[in-house]
């Protein structure tokens, strides 16, 4: 299969590429300005960057079966609430569009837990929307403008909301990288009191999720991809500390929960899990994992649940 993934240098989208490049042609689409960073090591794909004027006759050029959008601006939680949110939405129309008019045979967009606002129990492929946020708002308009052109072009359309993630090459302020780099870095980490049921799935799980869904040709809609197994965060807090033997910087219960703070994630994948897909790394062997890269050593093989050595050629933390 050709398979397009547009917003290829972000974190989620690098791993996509990194586990259908092992089965299938793919094609990582750049903007000029976008780091390949994440993108090393990765053989048979192609790197192509794209201004915005070049994308019709870019599309037209290459026949790609597939096209994943994974490009969004302002994912980090400072950025949650701004207006701009919407230009994603716009964006992402837009290509969709001129990729539909050159021919693909199948969008897949990526969505997000953020689509849901608070919510308690479980939570089913079907379930309805409660976004709290702007970002989460737009993530829901994006699927129902690409839901619809697609159903009036016959374009088969995959939604994978995508529940938390972690894993090696995810740097920044999101929580995990947050408080092992703190923790390297000698610093305490004020924390809220870690109350919350939550869910978070390996890179790698995710991108196979993405394989699953795009080789079985009679998958669409929306799909749950989340581990199928909730943590109190509490817990996994104090493993992080635990393994970097340094429990005392973790101080809990000094921050305040937000007002529309989430405190359970319990999703229920049925129909990823009906196509024969599982999560295959654990949430403490992916948590050792990723702290060994962002401390900068020597990646090592990651044990499956079935005892089977996984070993990824990533490059090391820059």
């Amino acid at each position: 299969m050709r398979v397009g993934v547009f917003g290829a240098s972000g974190f989620l989208g690098s791993w996509i590429c990194r586990v259908l490049s092992e089965d299938h042609y793919v094609s990582a689409i750049l903007r000029t300005t976008s780091s390949e960073f994440r993108l090393q090591n990765i053989d048979n794909i192609s790197i192509r960057r794209i201004n915005d004027s070049e994308l019709e006759n870019f599309f037209n050029s290459f026949a790609f079966d597939v096209l994943i959008l994974c490009d969004w601006e302002g994912v980090s939680n400072v950025e949650r609430n701004k207006p701009e949110q919407l230009e994603n939405v716009e964006r992402q129309l837009h290509v969709a569009k001129l990729a539909i008019a050159a021919g693909i045979e199948s969008i897949v967009g990526i969505g997000s837990q953020a689509e849901l606002g608070p919510t308690y129990g479980p939570i089913s492929d079907s379930h309805k929307d409660g976004a709290t946020t702007s970002y989460g708002k737009a993530k829901i308009a994006a699927r129902l403008a690409l839901q619809e052109v697609s159903e009036l072009t016959q374009t088969r359309f995959i939604w994978l909301r995508v529940f938390s993630t972690y894993g090696p090459l995810d740097t920044g302020n999101w929580l995990i990288p947050q408080v092992v780099d703190s923790i390297l870095a000698g610093r305490e980490i004020l924390l809220t009191k870690c109350e919350q049921n939550w869910n978070y799935l390996h890179a790698y799980d995710l991108a196979r999720a993405v394989k699953f869904v795009i080789e079985d040709s009679g998958s669409s809609g929306v799909f749950n991809v989340g581990d199928l197994q909730t943590v109190k965060l509490k817990k996994l807090m104090k493993y992080i500390g635990e393994v970097l033997n340094a429990e005392d910087l973790l101080k809990f219960g000094v921050i305040e929960y937000r007002h529309d703070q989430v405190m359970e994630l319990n999703p229920r994948c049925e129909k990823l899990v009906g196509l024969g897909w599982e999560p295959l790394i654990s949430l403490n062997e992916g948590i050792n994992q990723t702290i060994i890269w962002l401390k900068g050593e020597d990646q090592k093989p990651v044990l499956n649940k079935y005892s089977h050595e996984l070993f990824f050629s990533l490059p090391n933390r820059s």
